[in-house]
């Protein structure tokens, strides 16, 4: 008989051996066969058998794992060959073919213990990671620029206009900034005000005509604007044709 412990030991090798990881064994031919022995022989021990197809089975998952293309190759050829002539694979036969191949490999320096396959992923994580900074970089400046409200020249929004200017068209068609009180309209009817230039008292006078009939404070009164009577001649032939169209209406009433 063979106590619940002993049981359980079983139970794990038989486990270990549908379960054959290659890279457990560090790409190892010899670890990994030295345990399928020591699994084998802890369940025969005991009065047990295992699976010769389920460790063949297993066997071929492991190579197939192995970091290099050869051996992988020559573990595809010999399940093909048994495939194709309708065979069973023995476990010890493909066990020493292995091991002869993987001897020779080592030999001439042409296994690697490291699957070529991560270093692939590593790489492909470190661009993405390096991706993912700058990614993250660039939206944490936007965030600070949105947060402190400057536009995409460095100026805050709405900077230009809060140091008191404003742009508009001048009468040489030239856009031009302004002072607030300038483009303020008097609100108590007073059309005249004087301000301090440079230590000089000088007088302005609300003119509607500028800024396109927005209205500024100048120097000049409205009745000496020549913007106001160069608006005047451009209406003055307009006026009189409308005039001429109302005298001929009159005429023709007439008759």
């Amino acid at each position: 008989m063979v106590g619940t412990a002993t049981k359980q030991a079983v139970r794990d090798a038989r486990y270990s051996l549908q379960n054959l990881n290659f890279k457990t064994f560090n790409f190892d031919v010899h670890k990994l066969h030295a345990h399928v022995d020591a699994a084998s022989l802890l369940i025969s021990s005991n009065g047990e058998t295992r699976s010769e197809d389920d460790l063949v089975t297993a066997l071929l998952n492991a190579y197939k794992q192995a970091p290099n293309q050869e051996f992988c190759q020559l573990i595809l050829s010999i399940e093909n060959d048994a495939e194709r002539d309708d065979k069973d694979i023995k476990a010890e036969e493909l066990m020493h073919r292995a091991e002869v191949r993987y001897d020779n490999l080592v030999k001439r320096k042409k296994w690697t213990k490291s699957d070529p396959r991560d270093q692939q992923i590593i790489a492909l994580q470190a661009s993405i990671d390096k991706l993912t900074a700058a990614a993250n970089k660039s939206d944490k400046k936007t965030s600070d620029n949105n947060a402190s409200g400057k536009t995409k020249g460095g100026e805050k929004d709405g900077e230009k206009k809060s140091k008191g200017k404003d742009k508009n068209k001048g009468r040489d068609g030239k856009t031009r900034s302004y002072p607030d009180w300038m483009i303020k309209a008097p609100t108590n009817g007073q059309t005249t005000q004087t301000r301090n230039v440079k230590g000089k008292q000088v007088k302005y006078h609300w003119c509607p005509p500028h800024r396109e009939g927005q209205g500024l404070w100048v120097q000049h009164t409205k009745e000496e604007c020549s913007l106001l009577k160069k608006q005047q001649e451009e209406k003055a032939p307009k006026l009189q044709a409308n005039l001429s169209t109302i005298d001929s209406d009159d005429e023709s009433d007439g008759y």
